[in-house]
């Protein structure tokens, strides 16, 4: 069985923009408001996949995230479905 969700174009351009318009509020504060999960509680912190060792791997932050976030767009869905 499979958990396979495939969303309509109009509907990954509806989520994109609605997320672009909560992380470019105002009120918004990434340093506060963008929570990054870095291990699941089953995870070895010596997994090299964890999201903690990708984002150190990449020496990425919650700002270099934000903006990998706000570069989504649908093209970059469409060519993963494919």
């Amino acid at each position: 069985m499979s958990n396979k969700i495939i969303s309509s174009k109009e509907e990954v351009k509806n989520f994109l923009s609605e997320m672009k318009e909560l992380l470019t509020d105002p009120g918004f504060d990434v340093g506060a408001d963008l929570d990054i999960l870095m291990r699941k509680k089953t995870e070895s912190p010596t997994d090299p996949y964890t999201t903690a060792n990708t984002l150190l791997a990449l020496d990425f932050d919650k700002y270099d995230v934000l903006n990998q976030l706000m570069s989504l767009n649908v093209s970059d869905y469409l060519r993963n479905i494919h």
